[in-house]
């Protein structure tokens, strides 16, 4: 396996939990979610991952969170919204914490992929028994 096509298929998946998570914690299904920067609820397929901070924070839970299309592309991110919404879930260290990570450039190795791949598929099937 290359490892490219590696970390694309585990932003996949990664991205498909985020917004599975975030629609059972926000409706209660995994159908549909709330955005984390508009409040409206949206069908899963119409929700992105929306990132918070991008590069060394990619694979971490705290920075992505269902978002919707408007506000993740239209609005990159909205992070007006983004950012009392972080501090209400986070606090402030963790925003300070990943403001540090995303200036570390993020080179995971195909054995941590594959793990990591293999970690969220848990967590997937685990979230569609209940």
């Amino acid at each position: 396996m290359k490892l490219q096509s590696t970390k694309d298929r585990a932003e996949t998946i990664f991205h498909k939990y985020i917004r599975m998570r975030d629609c059972l914690e926000t409706t209660g299904t995994l159908t549909r979610g709330r955005c984390v920067t508009c409040d409206k609820v949206y069908p899963i397929e119409d929700l992105d991952a929306g990132h918070f901070y991008h590069n060394g924070n990619d694979f971490d839970e705290r920075n992505l969170h269902a978002q919707c299309t408007h506000c993740n592309h239209f609005l990159s991110g909205n992070g007006v919204e983004y950012y009392p919404k972080m501090l209400s879930l986070y606090g402030k260290e963790v925003i300070d914490e990943l403001k540090v990570k995303k200036r570390q450039i993020q080179k995971p190795t195909l054995e941590w992929l594959m793990k990591f791949i293999i970690d969220i598929k848990e967590k997937i099937t685990y979230m569609e028994e209940l």
